[in-house]
């Protein structure tokens, strides 16, 4: 049994969830199942290996909680200090960042050479501090503030190069933005969710299609399809399969031990809509979070079979159109605290690998909830990682979903699933904000084929709390016209 301690009485920086959500991860970035304790303000993390890593912590910074990362640390008896090795670590991140950058062509401008050179000297005051642990404390907080700066505008240079560096080769990218159709827009909306798209994610809900056994129910469906059609989006359909309580029929739990007739039964329904819909549809979603737990007990194994099941379904009704497998929290958070073999990236790679036709990776991205979701994570960090997964040589479609309060939501159907956030600090301004750098990142990126924002309203049943383009009363949202403006400016279509 490893073990990683750390000396953790950091007062207000740590949120009061935060050891329960701390976890070890390798130097891929996949965390490792343990066991956490605070125990007279020292963090244990119990792991059954005695590898380095690096510990992954959710942090109160001026901007709000975010997920900050050490350097990768080997195991020791004497505690290391978490506000230092954290003060470190993100340091170091924006370092490795601004070579990668440089390396790649690219100059840094003279405003973030003095930022960094700032975050430089904050840190190695905190790391040379010979004061009280507590005084210590605030100098390596004062050491991570400089360097989250430093996070903001290198982040913001690097996406402005980027795109600059595409549009010299097409001056309009070829980026699909997708709005999630749940249901068709109600007429007064139609026009803001046609200047902000130029797609449509069409989610296939089993669970309403087909409520008894055999007897699926086109209608509505029908109607989402054919308004996309007339308004001229390109259509995403899916995930055809989900195992979520608001998806799954409950006729479905009657094969829940045997897999067999319940991959027949997931074959029969994709082949179904497949058939009825080819032609029509640009990009299918063959099945979504199948990485990660469900309503349905499903082993690893039984996991990794469905998905192939799906892929093959849609590929014998139509073998032209592009097909996708979606997997959610890509970061593999889950793994710090269930039983499963496989991080996402690496069940993608299984995918990737078996000759199945596989045209693209889903990609779910839900930040920042708890759980079901995405620890908070700064644009940074999320163009880094993508960057691992464009490693795979396939096209990338990225959902996303951020709330505009933190408040309870009635209508979301998952009951346990929070906000991430300081009390009263999520706002409409601090989705939009968010998000359109996001959004702006993610297309900046090549292996980036498609964007999707999975929940367009609050008004009706739906996943993450207050997530939607219109809120609760059918209003828009500040961050809807952002979108907009992001469409107009950068995309082809």
């Amino acid at each position: 049994m490893g073990q990683m301690r750390f000396w953790a009485s950091v007062g207000s920086h740590l949120p009061g969830y935060a050891a329960d959500r701390a976890y070890i991860a390798g130097m891929d970035g996949i965390p490792w199942r343990g066991r956490n304790r605070l125990d007279d303000g020292i963090l244990s993390l119990d792991r059954n290996t005695h590898e380095s890593g690096c510990l992954v912590i959710p942090w109160r910074s001026s901007s709000g909680i975010g997920a900050l990362s050490t350097g990768s640390l080997m195991e020791r008896e004497r505690p290391y200090h978490l506000a230092v090795e954290l003060a470190r670590g993100t340091l170091n991140r924006v370092l490795d960042d601004l070579g990668e950058f440089e390396q790649a062509g690219f100059r840094a401008s003279g405003e973030l050479e003095g930022a960094i050179a700032e975050a430089r000297g904050a840190f190695i005051r905190a790391a040379s501090s010979r004061g009280t642990p507590e005084e210590v404390t605030e100098c390596a907080a004062s050491s991570i503030e400089s360097s989250l700066a430093c996070v903001d505008r290198l982040c913001d240079e690097r996406i402005g190069a980027l795109i600059a560096f595409r549009r010299k080769q097409s001056p309009r990218l070829p980026t699909l933005l997708a709005g999630s159709l749940a249901r068709r827009p109600p007429a007064p909306h139609e026009g803001a969710f046609l200047a902000a798209f130029n797609a449509a994610s069409v989610p296939v809900v089993w669970r309403d299609l087909e409520a008894d056994a055999g007897r699926i129910d086109w209608a509505e469906l029908d109607q989402r399809v054919a308004w996309c059609e007339r308004a001229g989006l390109r259509v995403c359909m899916g995930p055809l399969v989900q195992f979520d309580r608001a998806t799954v029929p409950d006729w479905l739990y009657l094969w829940e031990d045997d897999f067999d007739q319940l991959v027949g039964c997931v074959g029969d329904f994709i082949r179904a809509v497949v058939s009825r819909y080819a032609g029509r549809v640009h990009v299918w979603q063959a099945i979504g979070r199948i990485n990660v737990g469900g309503e349905l007990a499903l082993i690893e194994e039984h996991r990794l079979g469905l998905a192939v099941a799906s892929l093959q379904s849609v590929r014998k009704e139509d073998p032209r159109t592009p097909a996708v497998i979606g997997l959610d929290q890509p970061w593999g958070e889950y793994l710090a605290s269930e039983p499963h073999d496989l991080s996402p990236f690496h069940f993608a790679d299984a995918l990737s690998r078996s000759d199945l036709g596989l045209s693209g990776i889903g990609i779910e991205i839900n930040l920042p909830y708890w759980p079901d979701g995405t620890y908070p994570r700064d644009p940074l960090d999320v163009g880094r990682h993508l960057d691992r997964w464009g490693t795979l040589g396939l096209p990338l479609l990225v959902s996303l979903v951020s709330p505009s309060s933190d408040g309870a939501d009635p209508r979301s159907w998952r009951r346990h699933c929070g906000v991430i956030a300081d009390p009263g600090r999520t706002t409409p301004e601090s989705q939009r904000d968010l998000v359109a750098r996001l959004v702006t990142l993610l297309i900046a990126k090549p292996a980036v084929h498609a964007v999707v924002w999975n929940q367009t309203t609050d008004a009706i049943p739906h996943d993450f709390p207050h997530g939607g383009l219109w809120d609760a009363e059918d209003c828009p949202k500040p961050i809807l016209e952002t979108l907009a403006d992001i469409r107009r400016e950068l995309l082809a279509y």
